[in-house]
């Protein structure tokens, strides 16, 4: 979220009757790191920043003015917004029989819905039931289904019952709401996921029912929301993304009797208001690389970039269409050239806002090729990098891990998948590039509405290339586990690698499988989606999660748990004298500093084992220094993890190493510094601390977030103890198909697995 303030630094909404204001904290801050970049930066550079920083206001207030010149230009007359020769009448009929340009063509539509009623009634049946709920007021946001008011109260946030107030956007933009809302949820619901829902399934069924609710629902927007007025024109990326579903909405929808020459309109004027107040309000930033300015911009921007790509294809025929297409066809091509590295991971270095901005990225280059575009081949080779990495991170079972922040935001919507799989971007990646390997075996609605029969003769065409290990789940209470299979396709295979620019490791074979985490903070270190987690990770084996990251579970709505959640201990790794890795500040939920950076310090890979030496320097309170050491050895043909943690440093410190279950699963003593869980039937771990170190061991409670401002609790294995550095600690951790009833396996090889553990740890890098 932005993080610019109101003059005063206070706002009274009278609806809740509470006070919103920034804190004195955050100012100071923000004017240290003003100093910080400046004294870092040569005299020219610097005076450079200072003028930008200094006339940010004015160059805000002549935007503003420009933008709204033009909206009152298209609301008065939307015949003045055309180009010189193009009549609005003709626009009006001609322009909805063809939709050149849109996301769908009318032809297409009733192709692609003759296959999908045909071919595919279960997703069909699924469309029309969500639509059923949306009728009765009944949406779904992040996951969590709300229910509309008539009319709906678009700001409202549906979770917490707060209200935000209406007035000039610039004013609501940096309102910290300390009462527990999350403008995210306002936001959603006027994102209009809902209303490609409908056109889906109005194109589906040409049930007029569905088409008269997506009108209704559109018609109550425009009234509750006047540009510039209230959270709902706060943020480009938010009008951009409704530009986005509202043209998918309307492409679907050019059929029905009630989008009439009235309805088309207002659509119209609509849509050209949002490229008016995107162009004008882009989120692009210039900050301070090492010595000198450089853009650094992360998915936000490409959110504005890519609305104003549809929009500028959509209607060439506004007379500002061929400068939004111009800049934002350049600047799109640009900024994957800068956000995206050359191992094919987006920057931010969270797998969540990866596929995010893989979303909009695959999007925008399917919509540039139906314009006879012709994709530069860098640009292709870093899309189809950034689906390797999703092959790469994906587990075994299909499921994705929860590094990082990650809150259920989509790009445009045009499925029932659940995000807890990012196959549908693999199968889209997979027919677009023409890219087998990548193919999860599984087609996908959106890859039928996106690419029409060409998807479902591709997938007929291409089966995936090699066999995967039985996709398997856990599900319900205490880790019941119930093995299934994704499709009847073989799943894309994928080894172990490490993406040294970006630090992700993975390490896997067959149903085994691990992520480490070696990534510095994002986005040339301004990145505000990262935590405190270097050297985490998430274990699977035999279809079941065993050892989670915790997600993000929420942002603004709790400052209390955004930072509990991307605390040390939250994560995976070890935590000297309760230091966090990183200092963040409980006031700034979205900046987190970056003075500790993880290294990599070997990696190797073979058909026996791999290996990966990493390393962080932290410094202590008293102003001494210590490195955290970890090392992941995977002996592949004994499907074991061996972890060393070795601490360097001098005098007593306590050192603390904790250890995240998955939800539903329990755990259990089994004997002198050896734990396991506790599921029934299905798959099992042991964890084992090797070492003579007396280490006291403690069963917690913690949370995990898979969902968006939903969480769960889980168990947490904590090892604890106060020890003189340098010291080292080893950990096995062994996977086993044997069900909770059986104590024979590991614990009969234990003493042979402590021994193998020891002499690979001990070995050379």
């Amino acid at each position: 979220m932005p993080n610019i303030r109101p003059e005063d630094g206070t706002c009274f909404d009278p609806q809740m009757g509470i006070k919103l204001q920034r804190s004195q904290e955050f100012r100071m801050n923000k004017w240290s790191r003003l100093y910080r970049d400046l004294r870092a930066l040569p005299s020219r550079q610097a005076g450079r920043l200072l003028m930008r920083k200094a006339s940010k206001g004015w160059r805000a207030r002549k935007a503003e003015i420009s933008a709204k010149r033009q909206i009152r230009s298209i609301q008065n007359d939307l015949g003045s917004a055309l180009v010189p020769g193009q009549v609005l009448h003709d626009l009006l009929d001609s322009k909805f029989t063809r939709l050149n340009g849109f996301p769908i063509t009318p032809d297409r539509t009733r192709e692609t819905a003759a296959l999908l009623n045909q071919r595919f009634p279960d997703w069909v049946a699924r469309c029309i039931g969500s639509a059923n709920r949306i009728c009765e007021n009944r949406i779904s946001l992040l996951g969590h289904e709300i229910h509309l008011e008539e009319p709906p109260a678009w700001h409202n946030d549906h979770i917490s019952g707060a209200v935000w107030p209406v007035q000039h956007s610039g004013q609501l933009l940096n309102l910290r709401m300390n009462h527990g809302s999350d403008i995210k949820f306002v936001w959603e619901l006027s994102r209009f996921h809902h209303g490609v829902t409908l056109a889906r399934a109005f194109a589906l069924t040409t049930d007029e029912r569905f088409a008269r609710k997506f009108l209704s629902l559109f018609n109550d927007w425009l009234k509750a929301n006047p540009p510039y007025a209230g959270p709902n024109w706060t943020c480009a990326m938010e009008v951009a993304i409704r530009a986005v579903n509202l043209l998918w909405a309307g492409s679907l929808l050019v059929s029905s009797a009630a989008f009439d020459r009235r309805a088309r309109e207002a659509f119209i004027k609509t849509l050209l208001v949002h490229g008016a107040f995107i162009y004008h309000n882009l989120e692009y930033d210039v900050r301070a690389v090492g010595r000198s300015l450089q853009p650094v911009n992360g998915n936000h921007y490409l959110a504005d970039l890519s609305g104003l790509l549809y929009l500028s294809c959509a209607f060439p025929e506004c007379r500002f269409a061929s400068v939004w297409r111009e800049f934002a066809q350049r600047e799109l091509f640009r900024e994957i050239r800068s956000q995206v590295d050359e191992e094919g991971v987006h920057w931010e270095y969270s797998p969540g806002y990866h596929r995010l901005v893989l979303e909009m990225m695959l999007s925008c280059l399917i919509l540039l090729e139906r314009q006879s575009v012709t994709i530069p081949e860098d640009i292709r080779e870093k899309a189809s990098k950034m689906l390797d990495f999703i092959r790469h991170y994906t587990k075994p079972s299909g499921g994705v891990p929860l590094v990082r922040d990650i809150d259920n935001g989509r790009f445009c919507i045009l499925g029932e998948e659940e995000l807890s799989s990012h196959d549908h971007l693999l199968a889209l990646g997979a027919i677009f590039f023409d890219r087998p390997d990548l193919y999860p075996g599984q087609l996908f609605e959106d890859c039928l509405w996106y690419l029409g029969p060409r998807a479902c003769e591709w997938h007929k065409r291409e089966p995936a290339p090699s066999p995967s290990p039985p996709r398997m789940e856990c599900a319900g209470e205490r880790g019941s586990w119930i093995p299934y299979r994704r499709a009847s396709r073989a799943g894309p295979s994928a080894s172990s690698k490490l993406y040294r620019q970006s630090g992700f490791c993975v390490m896997r074979h067959d149903s085994h499988y691990l992520l480490a985490v070696c990534s510095p903070k994002g986005m040339q270190g301004y990145c505000g989606h990262t935590h405190n987690d270097f050297l985490s990770f998430e274990l699977e084996a035999f279809g079941r999660t065993f050892l989670t990251d915790c997600g993000s579970y929420v942002y603004s709505q709790s400052p209390e748990w955004r930072n509990r959640m991307r605390s040390t201990a939250s994560h995976n790794t070890l935590m000297v004298d309760g230091i966090e890795q990183n200092h963040f500040n409980s006031s700034q939920l979205f900046e987190i500093d970056s003075r500790v950076r993880p290294e990599v310090k070997h990696w190797s890979s073979d058909a026996e084992r791999d290996l990966l030496d990493a390393s962080y320097t932290l410094a202590l309170a008293d102003g001494s220094r210590v490195t955290h050491e970890r090392r992941f050895v995977f002996l592949k043909n004994r499907g074991v993890w061996v972890i060393r943690d070795q601490v360097f440093g001098v005098g007593l410190h306590t050192v603390d190493t904790r250890f995240h279950f998955a939800e539903g699963i329990e755990i259990a003593a089994a004997g002198r510094g050896i734990y396991r869980t506790l599921c029934t039937p299905g798959p099992n771990l042991f964890l084992t601390a090797l070492g003579d170190e007396p280490l006291s061991a403690l069963i917690e409670s913690g949370s995990v977030s898979r969902t968006y401002a939903a969480k769960t609790e889980i168990r947490v294995l904590h090892f604890a103890g106060s020890t003189q550095l340098p010291c080292e600690r080893l950990y096995l951790l062994a996977p086993t198909l044997s069900d909770a009833g059986c104590e024979e396996w590991p614990l009969n090889e234990l003493e042979g697995l402590r021994r193998l553990a020891t002499q690979v740890v001990l070995q050379p890098s």
